[in-house]
């Protein structure tokens, strides 16, 4: 058995990680970032995961465009004046309701980008800040694996708010693992940004076909092991997410 203590992914010093390194492989991301490995050359994508990820840019964009013709907003871009992440903490703080394209401000060595903020609740927090939901948009699923078809919290292009969202059965499946850790990620940013915290953990995703599934980001839904003491058991996203952090 290897020693558990070598599975420690380390941030490197004076750096910041994003969602990659809850979902995608640690050592890979940390040696990306590492300037010893500067000039060794990259494994160019093949031609379907291009193709995969020309497809998920054209979905965003669609997404984004139906949100800002149903809303009157629009997303956030580096030709608006300021870089994204002084954009996104300026709407923040007026209390947007719906920021397209946003990126967080650093904090405790995360870092993030996702692609939707949707503002919960209709007065500021304990702290004097209006509360955020974490939103993704992705070209798959929502819903993972053949699980029994179950009623989930459903929104949509016109109606994109947590509080309004409607009790629906979209198939079967539950809320894909990978994507459930970049929200739990995001969240955990959010709430250390004094941004989310005094409502439940949510998060959610905008499919393939446009519906906007949310979930429990502190609900246990997948066996996972800690990665120090190699316990197995059934936990959240959100416990993940922290657990692979630490």
């Amino acid at each position: 058995m290897s020693d558990p203590a070598a599975l420690e992914i380390n941030i490197p010093a004076g750096d910041s990680g994003d969602g990659r390194f809850t979902n995608d492989c640690g050592h890979r991301v940390v040696n990306d970032r590492d300037p010893a490995y500067a000039d060794v050359p990259r494994t160019e994508p093949s031609a379907f995961l291009q193709m995969l990820f020309e497809q998920g840019l054209e979905h965003e964009d669609e997404i984004f465009s139906l949100l800002e013709r149903a809303h009157g907003v629009t997303r956030l871009s580096p030709d608006s004046g300021g870089d994204l992440g002084q954009q996104t903490t300026l709407a923040m703080h007026k209390g947007e309701r719906l920021i397209l394209g946003s990126q967080l401000s650093t904090v405790n060595g995360r870092s993030g980008r996702p692609d939707i903020l949707v503002r919960v609740g209709e007065k500021k927090n304990a702290e004097g800040k209006w509360e955020y939901l974490p939103v993704d948009v992705k070209f798959h699923s929502a819903l993972d694996g053949s699980a029994k078809p179950k009623e989930w919290n459903v929104g949509s292009i016109d109606d994109p708010w947590w509080e309004s969202c409607v009790l629906t059965e979209v198939g079967k499946g539950t809320p894909d693992k990978n994507d459930s850790l970049q929200l739990a990620h995001y969240w955990q940013m959010l709430s250390d940004l004094g941004h989310a915290g005094s409502t439940d953990p949510l998060a959610g995703i905008f499919d393939r076909d446009g519906i906007l599934l949310w979930r429990q980001l502190d609900e246990p839904m997948w066996k996972h092991p800690d990665p120090i003491t190699q316990e197995t058991k059934q936990r959240s996203a959100l416990e993940i997410s922290n657990l692979e952090w630490s």
